[in-house]
């Protein structure tokens, strides 16, 4: 799964270039360094995933990007 970034309007401006994966960084400075909080980073992940379960599908090759504030500005 890619993440999908909407603008005001519910178009899309832009996608992850790589699939988000479930995972976390454990190395010394990172977000997540405990156990709990690596949990909570993959339980946040999951979240997300299993909520765009129920939205439609991106053709990643037919895909026309909007404007990121959602205005047209011609």
């Amino acid at each position: 799964m890619h993440e999908a970034f909407y603008n005001s309007d519910g178009e899309i401006w832009a996608i992850t270039e790589n699939p988000v994966t479930v995972g976390t960084d454990t190395s010394p400075g990172s977000d997540q360094e405990t156990e709990d909080e690596c949990l909570l980073a993959i339980e946040s992940v999951l979240d997300l995933m299993h909520g765009a379960i129920h939205k439609s599908v991106v053709d990643l090759d037919n895909i026309v990007y909007a404007d990121q504030d959602g205005t047209d500005d011609e």
